[in-house]
């Protein structure tokens, strides 16, 4: 078994863990969130309805109008298309001003690499639509993989006040809280059998097979699920993972501690009458084992004729 972390049992440990046999309790249901996001033409724009509704005061700023948020396309100015192969903002301070065209930082799009040395040119054409300032800020999903392109970005034009430098601390933060939107819708549920092999009223462990799963969910994350006693109605349940494990096979064990909290209650209630009852089933059929086995062993025997 490959271990990915090892934790201690505590030897004090509350309740007694229920071994899992002939699928009497197993889960399903699992809401996981992938780890690399495809946004596709069929959920683009409700998440972008999404992004709109939930910030829709922050995207009006009070300094530079309104705060557009869009998917990149290919019907768009070069310049989109260089924002998002980069992965850097489209940063143009002050648009009267050759400085601003000019300033070579590493997060900023060179201007003058993109779109060559007729800087005039530009000043005219920013001029002629009014705009003092403008902004380009790729909303980066994933920023540890340098191989993902930016699907979305914040656009500004400013035709009021210049973006300055102490500005974008605030933008960087607005485009945090619309990944952790996108995030959220961006949840899958498996709707799959999955193997209980333990259970008591502070955790579980499961064995899940699928290879999708596998690779999305990692410890110390919450994992909402349901849980299913044979004949009962599911028990929605939250629980932290506590470790995980691999064996040889490529099947995902994980060991979940069931988190307490006031929404949990009436589920944990649940759970806990359901794994009462299974204590009891468990041990009327241990106790009729054991009297059968008896019954065998000191039974009457024939006697030879």
């Amino acid at each position: 078994m490959q271990a990915e972390s090892v934790c201690i049992a505590k030897t004090n440990r509350k309740e007694e863990r229920l071994r899992i046999k002939n699928d009497s309790v197993f889960a399903t249901n699992i809401v996981y969130h992938p780890e690399r996001f495809e946004l596709n033409r069929h959920i683009s724009p409700n998440v972008i309805r999404d992004i709109l509704e939930t910030f829709k005061e922050e995207l009006k700023h009070p300094k530079f109008g309104e705060i557009n948020v869009g998917l990149f396309h290919s019907a768009q100015e070069s310049k989109f298309e260089i924002v998002r192969k980069t992965r850097k903002s489209f940063y143009i301070q002050n648009t009267s001003e050759p400085s601003s065209y000019t300033e070579v930082l590493p997060q900023f799009v060179n201007y003058i690499t993109y779109f060559g040395k007729n800087i005039l040119s530009a000043i005219r054409r920013y001029k002629n639509e009014s705009i003092i300032s403008e902004l380009i800020l790729p909303i980066l999903y994933d920023k540890d993989d340098k191989d993902s392109f930016p699907k979305a970005y914040l656009w500004i034009r400013s035709a009021q006040e210049p973006i300055l430098a102490e500005d974008l601390s605030e933008l960087y933060a607005l485009s945090e809280r619309i990944i952790t939107t996108i995030q959220n819708s961006d949840s899958i549920k498996a709707t799959d059998r999955f193997d209980v092999i333990d259970i008591s009223e502070s955790g579980v462990k499961i064995r899940i097979r699928q290879k999708d799963i596998l690779y999305n969910v990692y410890r110390n994350e919450s994992l909402k699920f349901d849980l299913v006693f044979k004949g009962r109605p599911p028990i929605q349940m939250n629980a932290k993972i506590c470790w995980r494990s691999i064996d040889r096979n490529g099947k995902l064990f994980l060991g979940l501690k069931f988190i307490y909290d006031q929404n949990q209650l009436s589920s944990l209630r649940k759970l806990e009458y359901n794994l009462q009852s299974l204590r009891n089933r468990m041990n009327s059929e241990r106790s009729h084992a054991t009297v059968v086995k008896i019954y065998r062993i000191l039974g009457p025997r024939k006697r030879k004729s």
